[in-house]
Parts: C-alpha cells; sequence; structure tokens
C-alpha cells in the first residue's frame, strides 16, 4: 500500500508533478530518483522516458485517493499530435477551465490574464498554449508585452483548489504526450548539434537546409528531403484530390513509396491518401453500373437503369442524401432535370429582385424591409440608428434628415442635399425602380447560358 502524497514541501510538489505525467511509477523509485537528481523534476521525467522503471501495483492519483494500476506504455494516443488545434475540433468548457488551471501551476510566474490569452491564441487547447507560453517567458517584457509577477502564485489556490488532472482524461494524456514531446525535441537537437560538429547534416534537395541523415525522407530513387517539405508536399496533393506523392526534384520521375509516407505524414493526412487511392482504383476499375454520391465517398453498383431507378440514395452514416442519377443534384421527383433547371434559374432572378428590395443595417448586416413611412431606421437586433435613404449610420435630427419634409408639403429649400425624414411616395418608386433594374439584368444573365426561359417566364415576375 502506498501513502498518497500530501502537498506542501518541495519533495512532495514534486512528486505529485511527476506522477501527474508517469502516474504508475513506484513511488520509493521515485523518490530515489527525486534524490538522485536533487529534486529536478525535468531530469527524472526524462529518466523515466529513457529507460523501464520498477511499476507501482496501485496507482496514486493525487487528490483522490488510491485507483487501479494503469499502464502509460505507447498505443495509439501517442500518434495523435495534440499540436495540430484544426484536427482536435472544439473543446469543452470542462476541458477549457482545466487546461487553464494547470497551464496557472506550470507557469505559475505568469499573469493568469496572459495565460488566458495564450490559451484562447491556442484554440483553448493545453498543449500548444504550454509552448507558445515557454516560448514568451524566454522573450523580452517588450516582445512579449507582459511582466512576470513579483511573487509566484501559490499552488492549491483559486478556482481548481484541491483538483488534480484526472489520470486517463484528455488533458492527463496531452501532458504526457507533451512532456515526451520535449524530450524527444531536447534529444533531436542534441543530436543536431553532434552531427553538425562532425559535418555529417546532408541537405535537403527542396528547401536545402541541412538535417541528419537519419531523419529526411527518400524517394524510390534516393532523393532526399526534408519532413516539412515532404508534408507540404502531401497536403498540396490531397488539396488536388491526388493520392500519389511524386518527387520533388525536377528531374526525378520517381515517387514516394508507402513505407517512406507512413514515416512522415500525420495518420489524417494518410488516411486522406488512402481514401483517394481507394476512388481512383474504383474510377480505374470501370465496373459496371457504378454510381457515386455528389457530397461525400460513398459509392454502390446499381444494376437497374436510369430509367427504371432515377434516384442514388446514398448509405454513409452522417450524409444518407438522395440524389437524381442523372444531374447529380437533390432529388426531384416528379420534376424532370430540365424543369428542375428551369425553376431554379427563375428562383435566381426573383432572388435578385428581392435583394434589391432589401436593405441591411450597416452596422451587423441583417436584412429588413420598409413599405414606407419615415426614413430613420432602428435595427431591431443591434439598435444601432441608421438613414434609409443613404443607408449610413446616424442619428434623428435635423443634423442629417429634412425635418420639414410630410405628405403633400414640398421639402425645405434650405435642406440642400440632407436626406428627406418622410418620404412616402418617392422612396417606393425608388425602390421599385430597383427591383426592376435587378429583374432585367438577371434575366439577361440567366437567358444567356439557358435558352429554355423565355421572356414570358421573365414577364411573369413583374
Amino acid at each position: 500500500m502506498e501513502e498518497e502524497p500530501q502537498k506542501g514541501s518541495a519533495r512532495s510538489e514534486g512528486v505529485l508533478a511527476v506522477l501527474n505525467v508517469v502516474p504508475n511509477v513506484e513511488r520509493a523509485y521515485l523518490d530515489q530518483l527525486l534524490t538522485r537528481f536533487a529534486d529536478d523534476r525535468a531530469a527524472v521525467l526524462n529518466e523515466l522516458f529513457d529507460k523501464p522503471y520498477p511499476k507501482s501495483t496501485s496507482s496514486v492519483t493525487p487528490g483522490k485517493g488510491k485507483k487501479r494500476a494503469r499502464s502509460v506504455e505507447r498505443d495509439d494516443e501517442d500518434e495523435r499530435d495534440w499540436m495540430n488545434t484544426s484536427e482536435r475540433g472544439q473543446t469543452t468548457a470542462k476541458y477549457r477551465d482545466e487546461a487553464l488551471e494547470q497551464l496557472c501551476v506550470d507557469f505559475r510566474m505568469i499573469p493568469k490574464a496572459a495565460v488566458r490569452s495564450a490559451l484562447a491564441a491556442s484554440s483553448h487547447c493545453y498543449a500548444p498554449a504550454s509552448v507558445l507560453l515557454a516560448k514568451q517567458s524566454k522573450q523580452s517584457e517588450t516582445e512579449r508585452g507582459w511582466a512576470t509577477l513579483k511573487c509566484g502564485r501559490v499552488a492549491g489556490k483559486g478556482k481548481g483548489k484541491g483538483k488534480e488532472t484526472v489520470v486517463g482524461s484528455d488533458l492527463a494524456k496531452e501532458k504526457v504526450w507533451l512532456a515526451r514531446r520535449t524530450v524527444e525535441l531536447e534529444r533531436e537537437k542534441e543530436e543536431d548539434e553532434e552531427a553538425a560538429a562532425q559535418g555529417l547534416l546532408v541537405e535537403c534537395n527542396c528547401c536545402f537546409g541541412e538535417f541528419r541523415f537519419e531523419v529526411l525522407l527518400q524517394c524510390s530513387e534516393g532523393c532526399v528531403f526534408c519532413k516539412e517539405c515532404a508534408q507540404q508536399l502531401a497536403s498540396t496533393q490531397i488539396a488536388q484530390q491526388r493520392h500519389t506523392l511524386p518527387c520533388m526534384s525536377s528531374d526525378c520521375p520517381a515517387f514516394f513509396p508507402e513505407t517512406e509516407a507512413a514515416r512522415f505524414l500525420p495518420r489524417s493526412q494518410l488516411a486522406a491518401l488512402q481514401k483517394l487511392r481507394q476512388q481512383a482504383e474504383i474510377d480505374e476499375a470501370g465496373l459496371a453500373g457504378l454510381e457515386k454520391c455528389p457530397w461525400c465517398p460513398f459509392a454502390m453498383c446499381i444494376d437497374d437503369p436510369y430509367e427504371v431507378q432515377k434516384l442514388f440514395v446514398c448509405e454513409r452514416e452522417g450524409c444518407e442524401r438522395t440524389s437524381c442519377r442523372k444531374c447529380k443534384k437533390d432529388e426531384h421527383l416528379p420534376k424532370s432535370c430540365e424543369e428542375m433547371i428551369k425553376d431554379n434559374d427563375i428562383h435566381a432572378v426573383e432572388d435578385a429582385m428581392s435583394a434589391a428590395l432589401l436593405r441591411r443595417c450597416p452596422k451587423c448586416t441583417v436584412p429588413y424591409l420598409k413599405s414606407d413611412g419615415c426614413n430613420y431606421i432602428t435595427c431591431a437586433q443591434c439598435h444601432t440608428g441608421s438613414c434609409y435613404v443613404c443607408q449610413l449610420v446616424c442619428a434623428k435630427s435635423p443634423v442629417h434628415f429634412d425635418m420639414t419634409y410630410h405628405p403633400g408639403v414640398p421639402a425645405s429649400s434650405t435642406a440642400g442635399s440632407k436626406c428627406p425624414l418622410f418620404d412616402f411616395d418617392n422612396s417606393r418608386a425608388v425602390d421599385l425602380k430597383k427591383v426592376e433594374a435587378a429583374r432585367t439584368q438577371a434575366a439577361a444573365e440567366v437567358r444567356a447560358y439557358n435558352p429554355d426561359i423565355t421572356q414570358a417566364d421573365i414577364d411573369r415576375l413583374k
């Protein structure tokens, strides 16, 4: 039975910090490491990551009592790139609060406002925020825009008092990954410096930077490239819907083999290339009756001809849309494809006429429609006052409006270029002219590429 570490001393804080990252290390062995490395937590973590260590039969989760032992051996989670915020999606409110509190513990000399700002700049993700704060802490006060605290925050105080990261949670896994990544980057830096001193660096054939040979990628003909250039090539190929990775040397016709691609590409890009490869293989197979969903990668063979089965029903979970096998649009039975296209083009003319009639709030852009009356408009959403005539933000005052204009009474001759506050007839006539002009222009554009639309179809919109 191992005792739960108590908070207070520097040693106990070191034990808590290490257990948060490696929760299954034997307590007695951890004490020995802390003594050997003079309570240097980074050195202790390096030792635990680099060498095997005795594991506890029961892991203590600081602040939570005893838990069953959990393995922290590398698994699929280690392949996850926690720095890639675009693939992680939106974080939960609970995770953001825990990440903020953990960063405040990790960087006790940095103001909480600066920590919160770094977390927001990192899409509310712990790992990139931690890297950003570590970088900022090495900058000058002028460069980073904030000063360090004169006295660091006291552990165990604030919103997260008494709470520790739960072993097995996303944040706990992220902390383990970041610690390992930090150790690996330091090791790579040392190896780069040693190789540079020995003159063993090799030049990338694309960016011409110098790297250790073992971290470079090779095409099937032996051309070498750095990881960053190879990943950029993969991103470009995927964006262009291509599944192959050609050599970046202009005079080399070779490609990167799949074994090399697996070395430097994240799982998301490998999956995207695999999907493109599968689609290309299906296309090249020339299967009879092959139909594809217009909105997702799902495909299937339909034996019946279009005249018998006109619709394609996607069976992929999350899509499940029904489309027309002929025009590849949303299903439109009983109308034919031609009738549907004609209706859509006529709707486009109607939309142009509606857009000409609508005004938008100059501040929040919410649309509105005025039939008659006062030309001073108050937005129903943001309550901004504006002029219906010139669509500028203004106050309801003589500074902007001719206040003497009423039905049947001519505008003041001294109003100059002021907008009329009341305009019952003129504004309506102006709006109708704009609508007619929009109808004429949109009709000409539609009829230019769809001759099936007649002038009679357009005239019915008046």
